[in-house]
């Protein structure tokens, strides 16, 4: 598991979410980070990360962790995830690997809940994986979406990365 965090990812320069915002709730004082994703333009932020050494190359599936700042009834939103590789002596100028999207539901009609999405499904990462490499994530919300009607904005905390592995670390 690898665990991408708001406080971590950085807004694209193309149609990027806003923040990272240090937040804390009120009452006792959690003090946490968010990207904001706009409920009506698509929007993305980065991550980059070293892979473990004892990743295999394989696929990746992800969880979204996130809130709303306000809602009034419940609502679903639209996540996605892709992701490149990247080896010694290659562009970085490169695509993204197949992108997979996950429907996650407000299920309380109250703000500032932490909501787990369930796993996208597999998702291929571009280039030519292998343990240790570099690789950089993108991720979005999607309103255009015909699932994601959340009318505000859907405030995400980390993301939740599994791998597959080929033995132990070395």
């Amino acid at each position: 598991t690898i665990v991408l965090t708001a406080g971590g990812g950085r807004p694209t320069t193309t149609a990027g979410c806003d923040g990272p915002t240090q937040m804390e709730a009120g009452t006792n004082d959690i003090d946490y980070f968010v990207l904001d994703f706009d409920a009506t333009t698509k929007e993305y932020a980065f991550w980059q990360a070293a892979m473990p050494d004892n990743w295999d190359g394989s696929t990746i599936t992800a969880r979204f962790v996130w809130l709303t700042a306000s809602v009034t009834t419940t609502h679903d939103v639209a996540w996605g995830l892709q992701a490149r590789a990247f080896g010694d002596n290659v562009a970085i100028d490169a695509a993204y690997g197949t992108t997979q999207e996950v429907i996650d539901t407000v299920a309380t009609a109250t703000a500032n809940f932490v909501y787990i999405s369930a796993a996208t499904a597999a998702i291929t990462v571009g280039g030519s994986p292998a343990g240790g490499q570099f690789v950089v994530f993108r991720a979005y919300r999607d309103p255009a979406n015909a699932s994601d009607v959340l009318d505000v904005d859907a405030r995400l905390l980390a993301i939740i990365i599994e791998y597959g592995i080929s033995g132990l670390s070395s």
